[in-house]
């Protein structure tokens, strides 16, 4: 996995990277979110969905 300049990684990287779905990282990474092991920032494109950036807080 490769980290972002902005030292977090999203759903989708890392669903790709240990060969689960996206929304399976997504309900782990939400779990995590709510333990505050990890926290997420949204970044706005210019069109379609933010992109959530995931980083660890520990």
């Amino acid at each position: 996995m490769r980290k972002r300049n902005d030292g977090g990684i999203t759903a989708e990287e890392i669903a790709s990277a240990v060969g689960i779905t996206t929304v399976s990282a997504r309900r782990y990474l939400k779990l995590f979110q709510d333990k505050q092991i990890v926290a997420c920032d949204l970044i706005y494109g210019k069109q379609g969905r933010p992109t959530y950036i995931f980083r660890a807080l520990q």
